[in-house]
């Protein structure tokens, strides 16, 4: 039996798909150690209580999507958490004592980066965010569709 070659195949993108709506956090080539791939998840802390995703230019976002550890007595007792910007801003949200996914609208706004911070809980532990969904698009200027145009020259 042969084993067959890997294929890749690639195509510009669309402006259409350049400019969705979509989940900017996700990236199925984040790796630890791989800080120049985007977006790039990292923590600040051993503890995990710090996550930092770096979307690696400018986005627009307006909704955050968290869920924390709760395999644990101790993770039941969380109360708030603090969404801090690139531009200085920062957005504090009330928790939910849940397993279950947690989403918080914000006001549209441009950021190179979001941080989570400050997760505040009833009693002394250590607190864990599982995962996060950043939601938004990229803030680009509606022209030309980039699967239409002509390939680069060399």
């Amino acid at each position: 039996m042969r084993a067959e070659r890997p294929q890749i195949s690639a195509r510009p993108l669309a402006a259409r798909e350049l400019g969705a709506y979509r989940n900017l956090a996700l990236s199925p080539f984040n790796v630890r150690g791989a800080a120049g791939v985007f977006p790039h998840t990292s923590t600040d802390s051993e503890g995990g209580d710090d996550w930092q995703v770096d979307f690696g230019r400018e986005v627009e976002i307006d909704k955050v999507v968290v869920l924390l550890r709760a395999d644990l007595p101790r993770d039941e007792h969380r109360r708030q958490l603090t969404f801090l910007f690139s531009d200085g801003g920062r957005h504090t949200v009330a928790l939910e004592k849940t397993p279950r996914t947690q989403t918080f609208t914000l006001e549209p706004r441009i950021t190179t980066w979001l941080r989570l911070a400050d997760l505040v809980q009833d009693e002394a532990g250590r607190g864990a965010i599982a995962g996060i969904e950043v939601w938004g698009r990229d803030p680009i200027a509606v022209g030309d569709d980039l699967a239409a145009a002509p390939p680069a020259s060399p």
